[in-house]
């Protein structure tokens, strides 16, 4: 069983760390995700729904794929940027 806190983002702190929001990188999969019931979007966080727990091993996968490496180099984000006050490596 997935743990609660694993099966959330919380959008403002994935801002802080990649200085970005999650939708201006994966606005088109989190759609996606949302409308098979997967996830849930609010202001604060994504989610994964009761049946989105079920499919979290796949879910993950998704966003490791060569595309969402390109969307991630392209918005910016490395690897070697140094992270914000308080951030994790």
């Amino acid at each position: 069983m997935v743990k609660s806190r694993l099966a959330a983002v919380d959008k403002t702190g994935f801002k802080n760390q990649f200085g970005i929001f999650p939708e201006e990188i994966f606005g088109d999969m989190l759609q996606a995700l949302k409308e098979l019931g997967l996830i849930s979007i609010s202001d604060t966080n994504i989610r994964l729904t009761a049946e989105g727990i079920k499919y979290a091993d796949f879910i993950a996968r998704l966003f490791y794929s060569e595309d969402i490496r390109d969307k991630v180099q392209k918005s910016g984000f490395s690897r070697d940027k140094k992270l914000p006050e308080g951030g994790r490596s």
